[in-house]
């Protein structure tokens, strides 16, 4: 299987990564809650099966399982990981880059950026941060700049950005989850960036678990657009990351061999009954999914794509992603 699963090379950048990359959030406190060792030595059969490519990012709280994991291999010097603040000050993005070298324990970190920007007015909210990533790049503690986004307006602002390398926008086949436009729109917005020479991978290409059901057609979906190089994909279990390198591989014989074995489970946002009601769930959701109502955060279940913002936001532990058989 490693042998099969293509390595590409990340935009103008001198990267070459899996078409598959690791989304590490199924694994730690706000999805699978996975134990240190379950979830570092899956990240180790990632690896051994081709997956060189890990995405993460400060607020998911899963460093520890990357560094274990990274131990355990040696420190392969093709590892790519990719991680991202939702940093917006100079001092707020510096101290997340030290955060992120120190947690996992390396020196420089291949890709790293911001978490979520939006609209014309986020990226002038964020000078600073632009300030900081360009000089940890410039002294070489970061390799390359990304930035992560769920618009299709965001898309086309980080390409005209020269210092920008890599874009990571939302992508799927319903258009589940993109702000200010649909599929179509998105990918318009993508080939623009990839015309302009950015890295492009993309999340959610299952939609949180809403096109689960489907999951073959919507990864061939998104392997079909020549602009995207890579798809980040929240894997939990081994099963899972098999029928996911079955799919990338366009082995069939395997896919009908581990198809019986994934089980398909709903997920969806939980509120405990001790909400407070204090509002940060709401001011942290990219697709407005979250209202207040009787002083409590409920989730419309049908615009949540399940990316965990609200979880890492809630000081009292009340949104959590569970799963429905």
């Amino acid at each position: 299987m490693a042998n099969l699963l293509t390595k590409v090379q990340l935009g103008q950048t001198n990267l070459h990564v899996s078409k598959l990359c690791f989304g590490t959030l199924a694994l730690g406190p706000y999805h699978s809650k996975l134990s240190i060792d379950e979830g570092s030595s899956l990240l180790v059969q990632a690896y051994n099966n081709g997956i060189n490519f890990w995405d993460t990012a400060e607020l998911y709280e899963t460093y520890e399982y990357i560094r274990s994991a990274n131990e355990k291999l040696g420190c392969p010097e093709d590892l790519i990981i990719s991680s991202r603040s939702f940093s917006r000050t100079y001092h707020e993005m510096a101290e997340s880059i030290d955060n992120t070298l120190n947690s996992l324990d390396i020196k420089s970190i291949p890709i790293f950026g911001l978490h979520e920007l939006s609209n014309i007015n986020d990226f002038n909210n964020s000078l600073g941060a632009f300030k900081a990533l360009k000089e940890a790049k410039k002294n070489k503690l970061i390799q390359y700049i990304a930035i992560t986004m769920h618009s299709v307006e965001s898309v086309k602002i980080a390409a005209e950005q020269d210092w920008v390398d890599i874009v990571f926008p939302l992508y799927n086949k319903a258009g589940l989850g993109i702000i200010g436009g649909n599929t179509i729109q998105m990918s318009e917005a993508i080939e623009y960036a990839y015309n302009k020479g950015k890295g492009i991978y993309i999340m959610k290409v299952l939609a949180g678990g809403h096109l689960s059901s489907s999951p073959e057609e919507s990864i061939k979906f998104a392997l079909n657009n020549k602009a995207i190089h890579s798809i980040a994909i929240g894997m939990d279990n081994i099963d899972e990351m098999l029928m996911n390198l079955a799919i990338f591989t366009d082995d069939k014989v395997k896919i009908n061999l581990i198809k019986p074995n994934v089980k398909a489970f709903k997920r969806i946002i939980n509120v405990d009954p001790w909400c407070e009601g204090c509002g940060k769930c709401i001011r942290i959701c990219p697709n407005s999914a979250i209202t207040l109502q009787f002083s409590q955060a409920t989730v419309d279940h049908n615009k949540c794509i399940l990316c965990g913002y609200c979880a890492s936001a809630c000081d009292m532990f009340c949104l959590k992603v569970v799963k429905q058989p």
